[in-house]
């Protein structure tokens, strides 16, 4: 229904615009705040003559254009768009759309596998999105990707403390996905800095949340994760019962994700001296399609075979 109305609306403004471009950027803008990027795609499709614009427009529609080209993964026609819109909002007073250029940046040079680059820009828009007019929403993708860009350096402190920001503006917003996004984000940090204990308190507070809200297509993660802790504390007995929780609920379809479990039960059955069971989990994980996780279950086999 709100979406009914909302295009209702875009088409009476357009229709009522005359060829005022600011009145569409407005339209355009509003869309992708509200994450309806393919809508905004058809009304800046509708621009023919944006160096027509005012600077201000010209640089809010490099803007929305570098947005929307995200979404679509057309990468390589943002550079000279985020070019414009950044020279431009480096030198207003406009936070709130500095912060979504160097946020889109940082997804860009994050997409091209340059973490260092992308680090900048998601450091760059942190101190902008304190300020009053920058939404929750804004604050918490900015620290939530800075998280995972720290995690791909092994920068498991940073990626706790961006997590626990996200975390805050996630509580802010009342939003239960978003919480449980933080938190496992907050347990992975952990994890990886071998503090497992912190690591399963996390965890544990996930799995209450989305049992509370009924978040069932959540549920694989966490005991993939519930999981990956028991592992590495050495209870792989309890880390299989996880495993198989985790294959309870996910689709049949999934298969990727299906034998990519099938390989970690190999792996654990190995360490439990069961190795029938081992060779029988590897030959079902034999279809995996990910490459590392087929070198994984290589390396776990031949330590499997050498036991």
């Amino acid at each position: 229904m709100k979406q009914r109305l909302l295009l209702g609306t875009i088409i009476a403004l357009l229709f009522g615009a005359c060829g005022r471009t600011d009145v569409r950027l407005h339209c355009a803008d509003e869309l992708i705040e509200q994450n309806l990027k393919d809508s905004a795609s058809l009304i800046l499709a509708g621009i023919k003559h944006p160096g027509s614009f005012s600077e201000s427009d010209r640089a809010l529609y490099a803007l929305l254009a570098a947005e929307v080209a995200r979404n679509e993964d057309r990468l390589g026609e943002i550079d000279t768009l985020l070019t414009v819109a950044l020279d431009y909002y480096r030198a207003s007073a406009d936070s709130v759309h500095l912060v979504r250029a160097l946020f889109c940046a940082g997804q860009v040079a994050r997409s091209f596998q340059r973490n260092e680059e992308a680090m900048k820009f998601f450091l760059e828009a942190l101190p902008y999105s304190e300020g009053q007019q920058v939404s929750d929403y804004w604050r918490y993708l900015v620290n939530t990707w800075a998280g995972v860009v720290a995690a791909k350096e092994r920068l498991f402190e940073d990626k706790i403390r961006y997590s626990q920001n996200a975390l805050e503006m996630a509580r802010r917003m009342k939003n239960a996905s978003y919480e449980c996004l933080s938190l496992g984000d907050i347990a992975y940090g952990h994890l990886f800095s071998g503090r497992y204990d912190s690591a399963l308190h996390y965890t544990e507070v996930m799995h209450e949340i989305v049992l509370r809200d009924s978040l069932t297509s959540q549920l694989p993660y966490i005991y993939t994760r519930f999981q990956g802790i028991y592992t590495q504390k050495g209870d792989y007995a309890l880390a299989l019962q996880y495993v198989d929780k985790a294959l309870r609920h996910r689709a049949p379809t999934d298969s990727a994700n299906i034998t990519g479990h099938y390989a970690e039960k190999a792996a654990m059955f190995g360490k439990l001296g069961q190795y029938d069971s081992a060779y029988h989990y590897f030959l079902k994980s034999e279809p995996c399609p990910d490459p590392f996780t087929q070198e994984a279950r290589y390396y776990n086999m031949a330590d499997t075979y050498y036991a």
